[in-house]
């Protein structure tokens, strides 16, 4: 299960990257798995990731390797204790990114984006995050990326890249609505 989970992980990566979903040096991924966690390296480049750069850490505990992680390990960790999701999803889809500037809800206008989401993804401020995907699988914070939760990555990057889908026809409907 481990090797597949690390296989996932780098295949999500690519997929994020051929969709412009993370740049160079953007986003993470986490998976619990038996009591730790396997999560990006800090600084690797999600597009192009080998499997050194998937660390496995004992899950919330001080590890020598822990501060090669993400710098974004204690909120992973938080998620999946507050949601009990295992895996967390973060990137920085640039459409979503533009809507949510303007810090109000973003509103999805294309059939997907109403069956998936409602038709509106809340903009939040970071310390609300852990809160919110409590009851919800994806959340997007302004200017900065989103974060998905579930129990399989292929659904979290589904999820995301409807979400990118969705926002890029929000973007263009502003033009004619």
């Amino acid at each position: 299960m481990r090797k597949y989970l690390v296989r996932k992980i780098i295949e999500v990566g690519r997929r994020l990257y051929r969709e412009g979903l993370v740049d160079g040096l953007s986003g993470n991924i986490s998976c619990f798995y038996r009591g730790k966690i396997l999560i990006t390296r800090s600084r690797s480049s999600i597009g192009f990731l080998e499997e050194e750069d998937v660390l496995e850490l004992p899950f919330g505990k001080e590890h020598p390797l822990r501060d090669r992680a993400s710098t974004e390990i204690k909120l992973h960790e938080t998620l999946i204790r507050e949601t009990g999701k295992r895996c967390v999803l973060h990137c920085h889809p640039p459409s979503a990114i533009v809507l949510s500037l303007r810090g109000e809800s973003i509103r999805l206008r294309d059939k997907e984006g109403i069956y998936l989401f409602g038709g509106e993804v809340e903009v939040l401020e970071g310390d609300s995050l852990p809160e919110y995907l409590k009851g919800k699988n994806l959340a997007m914070v302004k200017g900065h990326g989103v974060f998905c939760v579930g129990e399989d990555l292929e659904d979290c990057y589904k999820l995301v890249s409807a979400f990118e889908s969705s926002c890029k026809v929000a973007l263009k409907a502003q033009r004619f609505l």
